[in-house]
């Protein structure tokens, strides 16, 4: 398991990506059950777990040829990334996601498996060490990893130190709103009040919107909620749903509703909405509600069966570069894992995090939860209730 300071929440984080899959039709969620029994019938996969121990970078091959990347729009490196592929040989082919549960089912296909590098969302570490589809990163491969802040190093450190998994940026799932209609926010609780009749934008994401429906009711650790507390959970969903004008595909739909008025509020937002919004003339702000806002950190892992393990360590590493974080920062308007490049950011994501005040941040304002367990544990509602509770508060 990741080790953490007391002073942290849950430090994982739930996975959020770029405007450009969050303006694309959501895909469904699927149930992870029926995978988990696959994966322990098929002679790989759950129950397994792979060994990096005693290998050098050099033996994992060289850094040329096609590297196969499975990730959002927009984490495969943009434009920025193109003079490091073409030093480097590198011909880069992505396949574009819609969510986790994409990444998740494709890898388990032929195809899927011929992956190298994927995307991997923290809320979801766990069920990826136990499906154990990531090969372990020895952190001497990597020649940036070093000037990360350890906060999230720590996050996917495994207990013989290898790592699971590499963080390459995070944010938080605050409340977009209009303060000309609405005032300063300070609680989850005033979406359902009687003045945001028809003025609510909620977002079609079940894993993110039930963590922050716990947070909202006073659970602070969502992935252990039981199932009578996710059904408090859903109550509070359905008195928002009740004031909610749609449930929107992608934050790109949100930034549209609040430029045009058509709503004034959304749950739950994204700081980078504030500047898609903005370039159509509204002024937006997002609130980190006192009970707490879902924070999120997304990363990279190398596929087990890697055919390029070498190059697709290398691209992490470039992903993680002071060069690339900047990137991450301005084009993606997330926050960045390493502080020397904090002064090359600008805009949402400059104007949202203080790098110079991130142990508050992260103690007061984000909580950073694990997604539901894959498997019944007691009492402890899963991973495929929390979906199934979801779809119902959508069709209500």
């Amino acid at each position: 398991m990741a080790r953490f300071s007391d002073s942290t929440s849950l430090a994982q984080g739930v996975t959020r990506a770029v405007f450009l899959r969050r303006a694309a039709a959501a895909g469904a969620a699927v149930s992870l059950a029926p995978l988990l029994a696959a994966c322990g019938s098929s002679g790989g996969g759950a129950g397994t777990t792979a060994s990096s121990a005693g290998v050098a970078l050099d033996e994992l091959g060289q850094v040329e040829g096609t590297l196969r990347l499975m990730t959002y729009a927009g984490y495969e490196g943009g434009d920025p990334i193109k003079p490091w592929l073409r030093r480097s040989g590198v011909d880069l082919k992505t396949t574009f996601i819609n969510n986790q549960d994409d990444v998740t089912t494709r890898l388990r296909t032929p195809a899927g498996r011929r992956t190298d590098a994927a995307q991997l969302g923290l809320a979801q570490l766990d069920q990826y060490r136990e499906l154990g589809l990531a090969y372990p990163l020895q952190p001497e491969w990597f020649s940036n990893l070093d000037a990360m802040i350890p906060f999230f190093k720590d996050l996917v450190a495994d207990d013989d130190g290898t790592l699971t998994t590499m963080p390459f940026v995070w944010g938080g799932l605050g409340c977009n709103y209009l303060p000309s209609k609405t005032g300063e926010l300070t609680s989850w609780r005033e979406l359902t009040e009687p003045r945001f009749k028809n003025r609510i934008a909620m977002i079609d994401d079940p894993v993110s919107t039930v963590q922050t429906g716990a947070l909202a009711v006073g659970i602070r650790d969502p992935s252990r909620m039981t199932v009578d507390q996710l059904a408090e959970v859903k109550e509070f969903l359905l008195a928002v749903k009740a004031n909610a004008r749609t449930v929107a595909a992608g934050y790109g739909d949100i930034a549209d509703l609040l430029a045009a008025g058509d709503v004034w509020a959304s749950f739950q937002g994204w700081n980078a909405v504030e500047s898609f919004a903005g370039a159509k003339g509204a002024v937006v702000k997002t609130a980190y509600p006192q009970e707490g806002t879902v924070g999120f950190v997304d990363s990279f892992f190398v596929q087990v069966g890697a055919e390029s393990k070498g190059t697709a360590v290398a691209f992490i590493d470039q992903m993680i570069s002071k060069e690339m974080q900047a990137y991450c920062g301005n084009d993606l308007a997330s926050g960045i894992v390493r502080l020397d490049a904090a002064p090359l950011v600008r805009g949402p994501a400059a104007r949202a995090f203080d790098y110079d005040r991130l142990d508050e941040l992260f103690r007061t304002k984000l909580v950073f939860a694990l997604d539901a367990p894959l498997r019944g544990d007691g009492d402890v509602a899963t991973h495929e209730d929390w979906v199934a509770t979801w779809e119902d508060v959508k069709a209500a």
